[in-house]
């Protein structure tokens, strides 16, 4: 008697997330918004031509103008059964950017909240206008500060409280509103990657496509210079020890065995 194949969580994750990238994709090109795939999921773009290997969500780009477009349909045109992030619906508290969920199917040990979180998903991060390296400017500094603070599901604290007031002024999108356009970005003022790298416009924008999982998404135009700008030799596969997912004990709900 033949044993049915084990299956394997993390794989059966990747598969659907896959299926996510690919309706935010359509949407996106059904509306004229440039992205690009970012961090990990470039990197196995270029390097795997899909996942990383220990890799448990996906990672993409927007200029901040195409991401608040994008804020703007995404509700509305998104399939079920997934779903935007939300205050009332979220992983394990909600971000200060845009989270693209799949909530149901999977299950992990949140080793922070030593909670068990539901879900996974796709992070999209804007990118806002940078001076030309080092830095960031003084203004955005000050913002950041206050921007990134993140919204807690029970407010337990004064600046857990402040972070919720501040999340839904939308502090960053003021900032954006008198930011002075320059050749260079970094990742948005809200997020705690704000300042870490500034690229190129020129290097990502237009963007092309990369082979991932067997289709073609968006990736920076120059993702060679990009990549290596942060990373430093990208193509070197990590120590094992170094091989980190941000899921712990991934597992599923149902197998439909």
């Amino acid at each position: 008697m033949n044993e049915k194949p084990q299956i394997d969580p993390l794989r059966e994750a990747q598969k659907e997330l896959t299926k996510m990238l690919e309706a935010i994709h359509n949407i996106c090109k059904e509306h004229n918004i440039p992205y690009w795939l970012d961090g990990g999921s470039l990197i196995g773009c270029i390097r795997h031509s899909g996942f990383i290997p220990w890799d448990d969500d996906i990672d993409i780009g927007m200029m901040r103008e195409d991401y608040n477009r994008f804020n703007k349909i995404i509700k509305q045109y998104l399939p079920s059964p997934y779903k935007v992030e939300s205050y009332e619906l979220n992983i394990h508290g909600k971000h200060n950017w845009t989270k693209i969920m799949y909530m149901d199917n999977f299950v992990w040990d949140n080793k922070e909240t030593e909670e068990i979180s539901q879900g996974v998903s796709i992070d999209v991060f804007p990118f806002d206008f940078a001076p030309e390296m080092g830095e960031p400017s003084k203004a955005g500094k000050t913002v950041h500060k206050f921007a990134k603070l993140l919204y807690l599901p029970n407010p337990t604290t004064f600046n857990h409280r402040l972070a919720r007031v501040i999340n839904k002024a939308q502090l960053q999108n003021i900032y954006a509103r008198f930011n002075k356009k320059t050749p260079f970005v970094t990742y948005g003022v809200e997020t705690a990657f704000y300042g870490s790298a500034h690229y190129k416009v020129a290097d990502i924008l237009p963007v092309k496509e990369g082979l991932f999982e067997g289709h073609m998404f968006n990736i920076p135009n120059n993702y060679d210079q990009y990549l290596r700008l942060y990373y430093g030799d990208y193509m070197k596969i990590p120590e094992e020890s170094e091989r980190v997912q941000h899921t712990s004990n991934l597992r599923m709900i149902k197998t439909n065995e």
